[in-house]
């Protein structure tokens, strides 16, 4: 796992994907993104000649919401970042909720989606942006979460109302991260976060109770944080 420690780290996290990006240019590459201070920090990239036709663009960890304002895909498409996406050719993953869609089929449409993009592109590439919560979630994948025993790609599940205001969520599995992601890309940022990412660095707690620690069984991980090397 490598760490980069900047006071810019939205700006910084910007300039890592990019560097990714143009390192499979060429390859098909399936870019699933995490909300939240990722959604600032896409709008950040300034190089964009990497966004073109070989690239598919979805969320990794959603809400079952037709809320605009909570649901992943839709606050992604409000982005300066997607709509140049759009505008350069790049294939979207719409996860907004369909008419009567219930929260099983809306995860299993999902991981169809996935699973199709991987059967067309047997050696393409998927890379992950990842966050995480002063519990020590990261994507959707919570304290003893189904996402972290099943080995499906996406689950339909639900959080209790104390862990997040967003109950009912569709996200990638612990398995997915382990097997198909290629690169990730995790940002934290804010002093409320560092105390967690030392215990998580230290990898001394069990993915149950801390799941970002399965960042250390991921093949390729980059840490980009504003937090200093003390904390």
């Amino acid at each position: 796992m490598d760490i980069v420690r900047n006071t810019t780290p939205a700006i910084a996290a910007a300039q890592q994907v990019t560097a990714q990006m143009h390192a499979h240019a060429g390859r098909p590459v399936l870019l699933l993104l995490s909300g939240g201070s990722w959604f600032a920090a896409l709008d950040q990239v300034a190089d964009t000649s990497w966004l073109n036709p070989t690239v598919t663009i979805g969320m990794l960890d959603e809400r079952f919401s037709v809320d605009s304002a909570v649901n992943n895909f839709t606050q992604l498409m409000a982005t300066k970042f997607y709509v140049q996406a759009l505008a350069s050719g790049v294939t979207s993953i719409d996860s907004r909720v369909q008419s009567d869609e219930s929260h099983s089929r809306y995860a299993a449409r999902l991981a169809a989606a996935w699973q199709h993009w991987r059967q067309a592109h047997p050696s393409g590439v998927v890379i992950v942006t990842l966050g995480m919560g002063t519990d020590g979630h990261t994507a959707g994948l919570f304290p003893n979460s189904l996402a972290l025993a099943s080995t499906d790609w996406v689950v339909a599940d639900n959080v209790s109302a104390d862990m997040n205001p967003c109950v009912q969520r569709a996200t990638a599995t612990a398995h997915f991260l382990q097997t198909e992601v290629t690169a990730a890309f995790v940002l934290i940022t804010g002093e409320r976060k560092c105390s967690v990412l030392h215990k998580v660095l230290k990898n001394t707690a069990s993915v149950e109770t801390l799941p970002a620690c399965l960042w250390h069984t991921m093949s390729t991980v980059t840490v980009v944080t504003d937090c200093s090397e003390s904390c």
